[in-house]
């Protein structure tokens, strides 16, 4: 049955991700819109490599990205009104994002230094370490 769950879950991300390139994006721009987008939750995706991960933001710009088995600090903070960026192992990596109105938790995390598009699904709530 959880493996039944797990795959109407990867399924239903699959084709959300999918629909994004028909969506209509449109970006954030308001500095309290991204910090709640930060604050006691939990973004969904793959990596620009392909890897999957969870992102749990906090509060205050505290934060743990969870990878390939490892679980890592990644601090945020905003980056003056329209990026968050995220402090990993390799530095800092700055994101814009887009939201569509179609999927109340799709998101687009634009990558800054490249302009990646990546898909992520946002959860609220957050486990705790």
């Amino acid at each position: 049955m959880k493996s039944n769950l797990l795959k109407i879950s990867a399924l239903s991300f699959g084709l959300a991700c999918a629909s994004q390139a028909s969506a209509d994006w449109t970006d954030v721009i308001d500095p309290a819109e991204l910090r709640a987008l930060h604050s006691n939750t939990t973004l969904k995706g793959r990596s620009a490599g392909g890897e999957s991960y969870y992102a749990h933001f906090y509060d205050g710009g505290v934060g743990r990205v969870v990878t390939k088995g490892a679980s890592l600090p990644a601090p945020w903070h905003l980056n003056g009104s329209h990026e968050v960026c995220v402090k990993g192992m390799d530095g800092a990596e700055c994101y814009r994002f887009q939201k569509t109105g179609e999927y109340e938790t799709l998101y687009r995390a634009i990558r800054v230094r490249d302009g990646m598009a990546i898909p992520i699904k946002v959860e609220k709530g957050v486990p705790e370490f």
